[in-house]
């Protein structure tokens, strides 16, 4: 549901480190001096709890890492609205700082879903987003998902059993998609303002309205039926489908550039039949199960 997170929270009486020692108690926590390299300055103190980062500076706490790892150990098992509310109530116990004092400054929207093949086998049904197109991430030499980076926001689709097999040698018996956006700008969440935000039914609500209408727009590629397009519709299909096509039409061609790009769209829509995913229909079922 909510996953990696950066939160601030600005202490009550400021530090100064001049007085404190190679270890800050705050709340029930014990943080360990962070020197500055160069000039062997504190610069921080840090403590790290079951994934969950904690940063004390001389003004400030922030929190950061997942909020899902926290509390369940993984961030591939479900993750609900009640053990979201004990994370927030364990955190506050933790530090000491109430839930509204932390204001939110990233923050990550996440489903899994089961499928029935390898969750790998799906990626190549996404196209693009919007004019953004998908590029592939890797663990190693070997791409197990993609993701479409904006000013914004960044949106991440990937098989969670390729990612674990390869970064922690987990073996799931399930496959796994993932569906991460991750919201740099909290402008763009206006229900979202602190911590505590997150424990409201509304709010979550709101939030996942956002999180569908993004995976919503992005192309998808199902069953293609060409019995409908010409042979030179065909040549902008496949061209379309590069990115560096449409930047090279901007550039040599910009009086036909918008009207190409609109008949590509329509393209999609009349190649591509049934996808062999109903992405958009399991993730609400997903929410609809956690919230």
């Amino acid at each position: 549901m909510f996953d990696n997170i950066t939160a601030v929270a600005i202490l009550r009486k400021p530090l100064d480190f001049s007085k404190t020692g190679k270890i800050l108690k705050i709340g029930q926590l014990e943080f360990i001096v962070q020197y500055d390299k160069q000039y062997q300055n504190i610069k921080n103190y840090q403590a790290l709890v079951r994934n969950l980062q904690f940063t004390v500076t001389q003004e400030e706490i922030k929190i950061s890492n997942s909020l899902h790892k926290f509390y369940c150990g993984n961030n591939y098992s479900d993750y609900n609205a009640d053990q979201l509310a004990a994370t927030i109530k364990d955190i506050e116990f933790c530090t000491g700082i109430l839930a509204e004092e932390f204001i939110i400054k990233k923050i990550e929207c996440s489903l899994n879903i089961v499928t029935e093949s390898d969750a790998v086998d799906y990626l190549p049904m996404f196209l693009e987003y919007r004019t953004v197109f998908p590029q592939k991430v890797y663990v190693g030499k070997k791409p197990y998902g993609i993701n479409y980076n904006l000013t914004d926001y960044r949106i991440k689709i990937y098989s969670k059993n390729e990612e674990l097999k390869r970064t922690d040698r987990i073996t799931l018996t399930t496959n796994i998609l993932r569906f991460e956006i991750q919201i740099r700008q909290n402008r763009l969440l206006k229900e979202i303002f602190t911590l505590k935000d997150l424990a409201s039914r509304n709010v979550r609500e709101n939030v996942f309205d956002f999180y569908f209408k993004i995976f919503g727009k992005i192309k998808t590629k199902g069953i293609e039926d060409f019995s409908r397009i010409n042979q030179k519709h065909l040549a902008l299909y496949y061209a379309g489908k590069i990115g560096e096509y449409w930047n090279e039409e901007k550039k040599h061609n910009v009086n036909t550039a918008k009207s190409k790009r609109k008949l590509y769209l329509e393209l999609l829509e009349q190649v591509n039949q049934e996808t062999p995913l109903h992405f958009l229909d399991l993730l609400r079922q997903k929410f609809a199960e956690l919230n």
